[in-house]
């Protein structure tokens, strides 16, 4: 109890906005509220510097890339970059895109584990590899509304819990069992929007 109560007064201001904004970010996109992205973008820029500080630098590069998401799962949930300008639809992907996928996090965690172990000094390179290469994949599929996504994250977040604590950022290991538990729930609601669709 004493180790939690240390780690928690350790914690910096930007790591507890990191949190705030973070946990809203899923919240919105279960809901399917697109100023999810805004607080995603808000989240991916200051945990850049917490993690970035950590060591635990693929999760930074991967928080820059959700910089990078947050626009673009802004203008694919407005319909703004689709050919149609209709907006996307919840879905799930076929087998052979999930094994894909799959496959692509487990390559990026070897070679991006590899690649971080023997050339910098890069905390844990091989489960923040892991972490980061699942968080990507998933995070695409998010912008592209498959339900796939949440299974992903959950992996991902799961594994992200135990590598944050190591680490000492105790709120955001708080923050990924609350994402854990969102994933569950957005797995749910999405199911439930995509049976209520088929009636109409």
């Amino acid at each position: 109890m004493q180790e939690i109560w240390a780690k928690l007064l350790e914690t910096t201001w930007i790591e507890a906005v990191a949190m705030i904004s973070g946990l809203l970010f899923p919240i919105f996109a279960a809901y399917e509220k697109k100023i999810c992205w805004l607080f995603g973008g808000i989240s991916a820029l200051t945990y850049a510097w917490v993690l970035y500080e950590g060591k635990l630098y693929q999760d930074a590069v991967l928080s820059i890339f959700y910089v990078v998401m947050a626009v673009y799962g802004y203008l694919m949930w407005q319909g703004v970059i689709k050919a149609k300008k209709q907006q996307v639809k919840i879905s799930y992907s076929n087998p052979f895109t999930v094994f894909i996928y799959i496959t692509i996090g487990l390559q990026y965690t070897f070679l991006g584990g590899y690649c971080f172990d023997n050339f910098t000094d890069a905390s844990y390179p091989y489960v923040d590899a892991f972490v980061t290469g699942f968080s990507l994949v998933a995070t695409w599929l998010e912008a592209k509304k498959k339900i796939d996504n949440w299974y992903l994250f959950l992996v991902a977040d799961g594994v992200g819990i135990w590598l944050f604590y190591q680490k000492g950022l105790l709120l955001t290991a708080i923050l990924y069992i609350i994402y854990c538990i969102i994933c569950l729930w957005g797995i749910f609601r999405w199911t439930k929007q995509i049976k209520l669709s088929k009636l109409q």
